[in-house]
């Protein structure tokens, strides 16, 4: 059965997932995108609560194989009309395939440093939710054991961030702080070297030496990192620029 009403209480409830409000109460979340939902549903089924397909999608011979993967696995879903798919996805051409995801669960800030982090990346009001995908996709790649934002930084878990992560969120602990000194005070009691990055004056990256352990400090994209996490980091790093750019 195809729902085109948008009165309908699954397409009520996926839409309400879009707000940030509802996100934080229910601890649940949105993920775009046929690739991302088959890794999801391979690595991580017992997170996702139930997966909505465009109407459009079922037609398609990998749309008509995935509907067949999970009836074959009894994974609960729905399969929405083309116009309530574009209503919740984040893009102008959806490829019409939504999944309804549990956000993964993390102890509080203090629990997860007894585990020692080798590498956190500690996230100050970065306001560009693709940004802040970005940053967790490359956090990942890097190594790192968890990322750390503060208030005032976009929602990781809203739609463009997700999809901007592709899936790194799943796989790399991202965990909510309330304030950047009581995150950097608790890192240097377990042996973390933080380190801030400015974009002019700092150690040359790629000359400077680093503990094994350490946290980076990335800012909003206009100002920068606070003077507060700039007085409290141990080192200040500069990324060397060409001289061909203008910036």
């Amino acid at each position: 059965m195809v729902i085109k009403s948008r009165e309908n209480k699954v397409f009520k409830w996926a839409k309400e997932l879009t707000e940030t409000k509802k996100r934080k109460k229910e601890k649940k979340f949105l993920l775009e995108g046929f690739t991302f939902v088959k890794e999801t549903l391979e690595k991580f089924p017992e997170l996702i609560k139930c997966v909505i397909i465009g109407e459009g999608f079922t037609k398609s011979e990998k749309g008509k194989e995935f509907l067949n993967f999970l009836n074959k696995r009894n994974f609960p879903h729905y399969i929405f009309s083309s116009s309530l798919i574009k209503e919740i996805s984040s893009t102008e051409t959806p490829q019409g395939i939504i999944a309804v995801i549990k956000q993964p669960k993390y102890q509080d800030i203090s629990s997860f440093l007894e585990k020692e982090p080798n590498i956190v990346i500690l996230l100050e009001e970065i306001q560009e939710p693709s940004n802040v995908g970005a940053i967790i996709r490359v956090a990942l790649a890097a190594g790192a054991s968890a990322v750390f934002y503060t208030k005032g930084t976009a929602d990781p878990y809203s739609l463009k961030s997700v999809r901007a992560s592709a899936v790194a969120i799943l796989h790399l602990p991202v965990v909510r702080i309330e304030e950047t000194k009581e995150a950097i005070t608790m890192l240097k009691e377990k042996g973390v070297q933080i380190i801030a990055t400015v974009p002019k004056g700092g150690e040359n990256l790629f000359k400077a030496e680093f503990n094994p352990k350490l946290a980076v400090i990335l800012r909003n994209e206009a100002r920068g990192v606070s003077e507060k996490a700039k007085n409290l980091a141990d080192k200040l790093i500069t990324i060397p620029m060409s001289k061909k750019l203008n910036l």
